[in-house]
């Protein structure tokens, strides 16, 4: 039978590797497909909201280097957005992913019902985040 310092030590290893286990699955468990649906449906919830400040958090950290968040809220569009659906989300690779939604929006007297093809990247410190770097620097058009 183990007695005193052996016993000690593996219980202090054990509890060390689950405590590091439990984290690293707890991270991982952030870089999920239903939080980056969380994520999107917080955005187009802001978006309805006209919460500015709420969709500038949920932009990417080198778009956010490129604007600050003043700039972003009076930058706001002519159009309102009325209502959302996700209709895709697919993968691009295990940090980036292409989400496609259904708006509803009314802009200039119309209300239009068209299709966003969004992207979204998961960023290790803040989790799922719009990648306003890709649409407006990388693919523009």
């Amino acid at each position: 039978m183990m007695s005193g310092k052996p016993l000690t030590k593996l219980c202090f290893f054990l509890f060390s590797f689950m405590l590091v286990s439990c984290a690293a699955q707890y991270q991982n468990q952030k870089n999920t497909v239903a939080h980056l649906r969380q994520a999107v449906d917080k955005l187009w919830s802001a978006r309805i909201d006209q919460d500015w400040k709420t969709l500038y958090t949920l932009t990417d950290k080198a778009y956010q280097e490129t604007i600050s968040q003043e700039e972003f809220i009076t930058s706001g569009g002519l159009k309102k957005v009325l209502d959302f659906e996700i209709i895709n989300i697919k993968a691009v690779d295990d940090k980036n992913y292409e989400v496609v939604t259904k708006m509803k929006i009314e802009t200039m007297g119309f209300v239009l019902s068209p299709l966003l093809t969004e992207y979204w990247l998961f960023q290790s410190d803040t989790g799922w985040a719009l990648n306003m770097t890709k649409m407006f620097f990388e693919k523009p058009f």
